[in-house]
């Protein structure tokens, strides 16, 4: 089975852009981060808020692991502190 040359620009292509929009979101998201430490312009603690997600199995939503993910890389490890809120259920309360 042969690929048609212009199916194999159209992946490279795509491939390519998809790469591009990768490390422009990755720059992006760091680019007001502090460098070290001595940066910080507060004194008191750090608190990440995470936002709840509802599950419907027993197991972790994808969308929490995420969410857990970026708060965990955001967080000052020695003086912070992460507060997790709760997903809303359908017909119950949170």
């Amino acid at each position: 089975m042969r690929i048609a040359p212009g199916a194999w620009a159209l992946c490279f292509a795509a491939a390519a852009s998809l790469l591009a929009s990768e490390y422009l979101h990755w720059q992006a998201s760091r680019r007001y981060l502090p460098v070290g430490p001595e940066s910080r312009s507060s004194t008191g603690p750090e608190i990440v808020l995470v936002l709840g997600y509802p599950s419907r199995t027993a197991s972790l939503h994808p969308m929490q692991k995420w969410r857990s993910d970026i708060a965990a890389r955001s967080i000052d490890r020695q003086h912070g502190q992460l507060l997790f809120s709760g997903g809303t259920r359908r017909g119950t309360r949170c």
